[in-house]
């Protein structure tokens, strides 16, 4: 059954949320990740996660996973982009729309690949400046990943994390590598990873965001929103 998007994500409508993105380097998955706090509960997020590969890549008889990318795309999971490389403008555009569903206050981004000109474009497109961003660089590291893996195993032990059970993020699940420092901070693998985890790194790169900001404050007369650091 093809999942339908508007429908998925009506009752999101005018929610705020953080988000993740996980570029591809030209012709992978990128993730696009959103994390909506729960009205009732703000320990529990719901995840709503868009994925693109380029149209090619559905047919490349050298993608060891083009069976199962040729499944979710029919099933609604999986979109994909003309050509044979990332549209990322493409990406960027969807972004933007889904801003002016959602209320999303604040963006973190991998900074390797395109990530350092998407950024910038994404802030320009979104209607930010350079002085007050709403999308922020975060690096793979220890430095970067110990706080948002150390959230995510709290969440995922607490049964505060729901996916709604996209089968993509339940294949990316159980494909990660974690690679732990002397000190005991973690960091997702990509290289020792068993296949593609992406939207996990997307839903860490959400939990930065979570991580660094204040909880909304509302007042008799206007949200504030939140403050970054």
């Amino acid at each position: 059954m093809k999942v339908n998007w508007p429908a998925t994500t009506a009752k999101y409508k005018g929610r705020w949320c953080v988000g993740g993105i996980d570029l591809s380097s030209v012709s992978d998955l990128t993730c696009w990740v959103m994390a909506f706090p729960d009205i009732d509960d703000p320990e529990l997020i719901d995840i709503l996660m868009r994925v693109w590969c380029p149209e090619a890549k559905l047919h490349d008889a050298k993608n060891k996973y083009r069976d199962q990318y040729q499944g979710w795309n029919e099933q609604g999971f999986l979109e994909t982009t003309d050509g044979d490389a990332m549209d990322y403008d493409y990406v960027r555009a969807q972004v933007v729309n889904d801003a002016k569903s959602f209320d999303v206050r604040g963006i973190a981004l991998d900074m390797l690949f395109q990530g350092y000109e998407f950024a910038q474009k994404l802030n320009i497109e979104l209607g930010k400046s350079k002085e007050k961003p709403v999308v922020f660089g975060c690096g793979m590291s220890f430095k970067y990943m110990g706080g948002p893996c150390q959230e995510l195993e709290r969440r995922l032990i607490d049964k505060k994390i729901n996916h709604g059970g996209n089968p993509v993020l339940r294949f990316m699940a159980d494909n990660v590598s974690v690679r732990e420092s002397p000190e005991g901070f973690k960091r997702p693998d990509k290289a020792s990873s068993q296949g593609k985890i992406d939207g996990i790194v997307g839903i860490l790169l959400c939990l930065d965001r979570l991580l660094r900001q204040e909880p909304p404050k509302k007042s008799v007369y206007v949200d504030r929103g939140p403050i970054f650091i």
